[in-house]
């Protein structure tokens, strides 16, 4: 049994290291593509904002999906990553140390909700959103800036100003050009999650199982993360 590899992630969000073991979300991964090909294209600010309910696999979309298929498209891509933590902009200093000038940036910015969860005072909040938009809208080449948030936030974002003109961090996250809504997987996406990865490494699942474990699911909401840690279990063991 191929121990070295491990097909599924348990509670742990996929990695760009483990792209080809995710599966499932073929769709949401060139949403993700063309949307920031478009805001570049059209001169937009290039932020897009990757929002869904707690345990739909949002993390797991950007970094083992959408990042992947970016660098495919781009090998000379800089990829930068952060979570906002208690010193936002701290934080944004130093990630920013890793691209110099000229080169073509992808800011990855994880679970944006902890702006509002671990971030205290709104000052700082304000001013490291002041300083993405700012980021999103310099001249090319410049820095693409992939937000993961979700989804029940979205209304706190209406707290910070973006600019001088009133713009609020909501109305961007609601703007159909700058967001990616990411739904629960669909049992074809389910399926694909719980069988395809386990072919990557040669093996194949009891018949009916798959199904069995659907049936369990339902739809509950945020059950992606119990059944991959169910499967993770079941690889080991």
């Amino acid at each position: 049994r191929p121990i070295v590899f491990r097909p599924y992630r348990g509670l742990l969000a996929f990695q760009s290291e483990h792209s080809r073991f995710f599966f499932g979300r073929d769709a949401e991964i060139a949403e993700i593509e063309k949307d920031l090909q478009a805001l570049s294209a059209q001169g937009k600010p290039r932020l897009l904002f990757v929002a869904g309910a707690s345990g739909t696999g949002k993390s797991s979309l950007v970094l083992a999906g959408a990042v992947p298929r970016l660098l495919a498209s781009n090998p000379s891509l800089v990829v930068l990553r952060m979570r906002p933590g208690p010193s936002p902009l701290r934080t944004l200093d130093q990630t920013l140390c890793g691209i110099s000038a000229g080169q073509s940036g992808l800011l990855v910015i994880d679970q944006f909700e902890e702006l509002f969860s671990q971030t205290s005072l709104q000052a700082d909040r304000t001013v490291f959103v002041r300083r993405l938009w700012a980021l999103a809208k310099a001249p090319l080449p410049g820095l693409q800036i992939l937000i993961t948030l979700r989804v029940d936030y979205i209304g706190r974002c209406g707290e910070l100003l973006l600019d001088q003109d009133g713009t609020r961090l909501d109305q961007v996250a609601y703007d159909e050009t700058h967001r990616v809504f990411v739904a629960q997987l669909s049992p074809k996406g389910l399926t694909d999650a719980i069988e395809l990865p386990a072919r990557k490494v040669g093996l194949s699942l009891q018949p009916g199982l798959t199904e069995r474990m659907l049936a369990e699911v339902g739809q509950e909401p945020g059950a992606l993360p119990l059944l991959q840690d169910a499967l993770d279990v079941l690889w080991q063991r």
